[in-house]
């Protein structure tokens, strides 16, 4: 005689999730309230002073170095580092200079100047003079003596 086959029980579904049941929530506990004597006291901080009456600004005059208009740069040559000025005032070797433009900035002592490749020690208003010079200048930069 033939046995019959067997064939494995079918598991019931698992549940969907959203059919599953949920526990109640607990509720929530109230902090049980506290009493003063236990809260930790902080001391208090001490009374800063009054701070002091701020005495009324008074501006200290200074002078200001006073600036005199000697000419402007009518070319630079970068290679030599040599500005040429268009004399509007004397200078002499000596002096102290401060060219000022757009973006520059310097003070100097004139240390050589020359005024058609030869060495003078002062050149007079309407002459152009080489002076050799510290920093790159622009043309239009004004000198003045300071």
């Amino acid at each position: 005689m033939a046995r019959a086959k067997r064939t494995a029980r079918k598991r019931p579904a698992p549940r969907k999730a959203a059919s599953r049941r949920r526990k109640p929530a607990r509720a929530a506990r109230r902090a049980a309230p506290r009493s003063r004597s236990a809260t930790k006291r902080t001391a208090r901080k001490p009374a800063r002073p009054a701070a002091r009456r701020a005495k009324p600004l008074r501006p200290k005059l200074t002078p200001l170095p006073r600036k005199v208009l000697v000419g402007r740069i009518s070319h630079y040559f970068t290679a030599i580092g040599v500005g040429v000025i268009e004399l509007s005032a004397e200078i002499r070797k000596g002096d102290r200079i401060s060219i000022e433009g757009a973006t520059t900035n310097l003070q100097q002592r004139v240390e050589s100047m020359q005024v058609d490749r030869k060495p003078v020690e002062r050149a007079g208003p309407g002459q152009s003079v080489g002076i050799l010079v510290k920093e790159r200048v622009r043309e239009g930069d004004l000198v003045f003596r300071a």
